[in-house]
């Protein structure tokens, strides 16, 4: 995805429920999100805040897209590849967020 904001020192960040934590984006636009096999179907907002100078939320944009399932017993085709001046200046493997351990619980 390609992320833009309106205001030239504006910070870019990217959340959704695709990726693991928030993504700020100082500098460059564009992002690759890899998906993984972990990604349940359906639909997912991907959120784009541009934040000032001051950390403080200038505009907000939101998109929807939308994750299917692989069937494995049909022929299926294969993906779209990214067009060739695609160039991502960040890439983050999408998946659930990590655990968070309730307080007084060990992890094993």
């Amino acid at each position: 995805m390609i992320a833009g904001c309106s205001q030239r020192g504006d910070v870019r960040v990217i959340g959704s429920k695709l990726l693991p934590r928030p993504v700020r984006m100082s500098k460059g636009s564009s992002l690759l999100v890899k998906i993984a096999g972990k990604t349940k179907p359906g639909k997912y907002a991907i959120a784009l805040l541009c934040e000032d100078e001051h950390n403080q939320p200038d505009s907000v944009d939101v998109k929807t897209v939308r994750i299917y399932t692989v069937l494995g017993a049909f022929q299926q085709p294969d993906q779209p590849g990214l067009p060739s001046e695609f160039k991502p200046d960040v890439t983050v493997s999408g998946g659930p967020p990590a655990a968070h351990l309730k307080p007084g619980h060990e992890g094993h």
